[in-house]
């Protein structure tokens, strides 16, 4: 009986990698059909800007390779006040892209730019008249820097990701076939396989993790530390902790007013000009998972 249901478990997992694999070849295929009529779309990356940042709004034209025929002269924008730096025009058998990288250093901080919509013309094979398609630009809004008062500080991400393309999705797809007939393989095992038993000394990671609510999100931010992410992003997530932790103080004391004076210091680290060392990084963390700990010892601080 269970020879019965193991097999049964590795032919589904055979069969949804096979599926996966038919949708990551056949996809390209089916995406590159001609359409009935032109279809257009505009990207726009990155999806947050700051003043002076370089934004690149992408235009993707499919259309019949047959019976329609697109030309680049014929697209009309209008990007203003923003200033065009260089534009990069692909042009396949029925397919146009076209890529404009534009960079505003007049733009007002916390201001929204509309900009018209783009006019691709075409023409049908056969036909006299040339007839038009709009497609909608979103607005660009211009992310103010961070406050002077230290206040809704929002902090500017260096190298911010890009939206996602389709083949990590297909790639992804590949891969969970995969891991769902390793997966079925370790089931199978299990059920022949004897369990070993727990002992006290194999706690786990989870078992070990402080019991506090801060203490938790203090050592998330430690760890994301030493995987080396964001140093200001992290900074600024200590300031939400200390924020949290002074909001359930019931009076004033003293470690209310060294968590004020930490708090202020962190600002200071995350909102200066030159990037935070990750040694500077570290103490300040270190300094607010030891004043967090401390604060039991004050009555009056939770």
């Amino acid at each position: 009986m269970k020879k019965k249901r193991v097999r049964a478990l590795l032919v589904s997992a055979i069969l949804l990698a096979c599926l996966a694999g038919a949708v990551a070849i056949f996809e390209p295929v089916v995406s590159h059909v001609d359409p009935e009529r032109p279809v257009a779309s505009v990207t726009r990356l990155p999806a947050q800007n700051f003043v002076g940042d370089i934004v690149e709004i992408a235009l993707d034209v499919r259309f019949s390779r047959l019976y329609t025929s697109v030309d680049p002269q014929d697209v009309r924008v209008d990007f203003a006040p923003f200033v065009l730096l260089n534009q990069n025009t692909e042009y396949n058998d029925g397919r146009l892209t076209m890529r404009w990288r534009l960079q505003c250093l007049n733009c007002v901080p916390g201001a929204t730019y509309s900009f018209p919509r783009m006019v691709v013309v075409y023409q049908m094979k056969g036909e006299a008249i040339r007839k038009a398609i709009s497609v909608y630009v979103e607005p660009i809004h211009v992310s103010e820097m961070i406050a002077v008062d230290g206040s809704n500080a929002r902090i500017r991400y260096p190298n911010e990701a890009l939206a996602p393309t389709q083949k990590p999705l297909f790639a992804g797809a590949i891969i969970f076939g995969f891991a769902g007939i390793a997966i079925t393989m370790i089931m199978a095992r299990a059920l022949y396989g004897s369990r070993k038993k727990r002992t006290p000394n194999s706690a786990t990671e989870e078992n070990r993790l402080p019991m506090d609510p801060f203490a938790v999100r203090l050592w998330a931010i430690q760890k994301l530390l030493e995987e080396e992410h964001d140093i200001r992003a992290l900074l600024i997530a200590c300031t939400d902790v200390m924020d949290d932790a002074l909001a359930q103080s019931v009076r004033a004391n003293e470690w209310t007013v060294a968590a004020h004076r930490l708090r202020t210091s962190l600002d200071r680290i995350a909102c200066s000009e030159e990037e935070p060392s990750e040694q500077t990084a570290i103490e300040a963390i270190n300094a607010v998972v030891e004043l967090i700990a401390r604060r039991e010892s004050y009555g009056g601080a939770l």
